[in-house]
């Protein structure tokens, strides 16, 4: 009898000390918690949105069309992401540390990147002109999106550098919403798959403008006289963090591409709203790793507690995700269109197995940053890109989607065996530091 009240005793001890590590780790990451919230419930509103948008696409116009249009709109915000150049993420990181002279950079930054993606916007677009699925009218369309995305990145950056991340949430469910509303029109009217990416550039352009005006007039976002030779100082650190940007995103935005290209625009009209769904998947680790970029300098000594902190929470996250991919794939594509599951439901299936690989390098990714060693990471990331789209292409053109997921899934494996002794080295590194400095303390007195 006394030992079983022991037990109960030691049992409710350490469930009590359980409940005041896990208390003490969620106070002590408000901060982190409460901007990833906001971060991640604008992409999951964009996500759940974009489900019923895609869904509606897909039942309404033919799937070589959808493939087609999807695939322009990865390459857009590919395009977007290039001309921003880098200007939005180191914004994450200094925009709180202006004060005064924070509005004048953020408006240089969002000048600049809009006018470099359009420069970048115009060959491309020409390029693509030439494939007979783009018309004039479309490929306007495709340029005037490319700007609009890439002066979005450069704004989402500044809201969410000055922890203004519930901005962010407003403009993307916005966008969500406008997006949707817009494609209930054209699809009464049209069957045209053109107007796919009409609702999308349109949205853009109002929900950004919408945000910028509200946020200017409850003093978020000042508009100001631009700074650029404050811009023009920071060259070096946004080289190296778009560097970074392009080697972690550009498999993301190309892989719709590789799709359509190798296997054919139907089986990427399927392959697309799963990649979407893996997208979904990587809310947690993207969200939590910003702003904790955002956040890390004001604190270096905290910076071990929240990364290991956030790996943990992605992992967990990552590993929910995965096992929903590998059970319901079928039923979730079945949902856009009956079609889709034979098209490429063995492909998605797959893609949870790439979650836990996307948690690991987002996390590499905050580490690297937090070192301002961005150029060493862009290169091992860069080969990583490089070998993610080279085996996908293979496999594509070798067995079909099933093959081309495989290929990438193992160029992910392989980063992640590169990309992970870092990041525990670091942990435990921290660890050893945090326990032998009282022993050393108490050695000098």
């Amino acid at each position: 009898m006394a030992d079983s009240e022991g037990d109960a005793a030691r049992w409710d001890g350490r469930m009590s000390g359980f409940m005041t590590k896990l208390t003490q780790q969620i106070r002590g990451n408000s901060v982190v918690l409460q901007n990833s919230a906001f971060i991640s419930l604008g992409s999951a509103s964009t996500a759940a949105l974009g489900f019923v948008y895609w869904w509606l696409a897909a039942r309404r116009f033919p799937a070589a069309a959808v493939g087609v249009q999807s695939a322009l709109i990865s390459a857009m915000a590919f395009v977007g992401m290039l001309g921003e150049a880098g200007f939005g993420t180191m914004l994450v990181g200094e925009a709180l540390g202006e004060g005064d002279r924070g509005a004048a950079l953020i408006a240089a930054a969002a000048l600049a990147g809009t006018g470099a993606t359009l420069i970048l916007a115009l060959p491309i677009g020409g390029l693509f002109f030439h494939y007979a699925w783009m018309t004039l009218p479309i490929t306007a369309l495709f340029v005037l999106g490319c700007a609009l995305t890439g002066c979005c990145l450069v704004i989402d950056g500044a809201l969410v550098g000055l922890l203004h991340g519930k901005w962010q949430l407003y403009r993307n469910t916005l966008l969500a919403m406008l997006k949707l509303g817009l494609l209930l029109i054209a699809v009464a009217m049209t069957r045209n798959g053109a107007a796919i990416i009409l609702s999308w550039v349109v949205s853009l352009g109002i929900s950004l403008a919408v945000v910028c005006w509200h946020a200017s007039v409850r003093r978020v976002l000042i508009l100001t006289a631009p700074d650029f030779r404050s811009l023009l100082g920071r060259i070096s650190v946004i080289i190296r963090h778009h560097a970074l940007n392009l080697a972690v995103m550009a498999p993301f935005f190309i892989m719709p591409l590789v799709v359509s290209v190798c296997v054919g625009p139907e089986v990427n009209a399927a392959f697309y709203a799963g990649w979407m769904i893996f997208f979904v998947g990587q809310l947690v680790p993207v969200s939590l790793t910003t702003v904790l970029f955002a956040v890390g300098s004001a604190d270096p000594a905290l910076q071990p507690q929240r990364l290991r902190f956030s790996l943990v929470l992605s992992l967990g996250f990552s590993v929910v995700m995965a096992g929903i991919l590998a059970l319901f794939s079928d039923h979730i594509l079945g949902l856009f269109n009956p079609t889709y599951p034979a098209l490429a439901g063995s492909a998605v299936r797959l893609f949870g197995l790439g979650l836990l690989g996307a948690a690991v390098k987002q996390h590499y990714i905050l580490l690297m940053r937090m070192r301002g060693r961005m150029m060493t990471a862009a290169l091992w990331l860069g080969i990583g890109a490089c070998l993610e789209i080279s085996l996908a292409a293979a496999g594509g053109v070798a067995g079909g989607v099933a093959w081309l997921t495989a290929g990438w899934l193992v160029a992910v494996s392989v980063q992640v065996a590169f990309l992970l002794p870092p990041v525990l080295r670091f942990l435990r590194s921290a660890e050893t530091q945090r326990a032998t400095t009282p022993a050393l303390a108490a050695h000098v007195r």
